[in-house]
């Protein structure tokens, strides 16, 4: 009868397509896993400093100008 398998019952090309399965070895840092250092946040500050006013804006004082 075809699709029938030998006298095992297995498929021999299934058999052979299986693969072992992999030793599976801790993780020795599973406790303490390496994380990546931070790293700490080069943003420029978002406000200019006191002594530096920024150019084209009038200082907040400044009345409103009207033309």
């Amino acid at each position: 009868m075809p699709g029938k398998t030998g006298k095992t019952g297995v498929n021999k090309e299934a058999a052979t397509m299986t693969l072992p399965n992999p030793i599976e070895v801790p993780d020795p840092n599973i406790d303490e896993p390496a994380l990546p250092e931070p790293i700490p946040e080069q943003d420029p500050p978002s406000t200019p400093p006191p002594n530096e006013t920024p150019v084209g804006d009038p200082p907040a004082n400044a009345p409103p100008v009207t033309v």
